[in-house]
C-alpha cells in the first residue's frame, strides 16, 4: 500500500493453493503461477471494494 499497490484480500479457500505457489515460486524461480494467483485476488478484491463503495 506504501507504492500505491491495493491491499489484497487472499480468500481462505485459496489460502493452500497461495501457500503452494508461494512455495514453487521460491524454490523453482518460477513465479508465473504466484503472479496469476495474486492477480486474480487482486481483482477480486478490487471488486468487492468497489461494490462496497456503490
Amino acid at each position: 500500500m506504501k507504492d500505491g499497490f491495493p491491499a489484497v484480500v487472499i480468500k481462505v479457500e485459496n489460502r493452500l493453493p497461495y501457500y503452494d505457489a508461494l512455495d514453487n515460486a521460491h524454490t523453482s524461480k518460477d513465479y508465473t503461477g504466484f503472479i496469476q494467483l495474486v492477480a486474480a485476488e487482486v481483482d477480486d478484491s478490487l471488486d468487492l471494494y468497489l461494490s462496497a463503495v456503490n
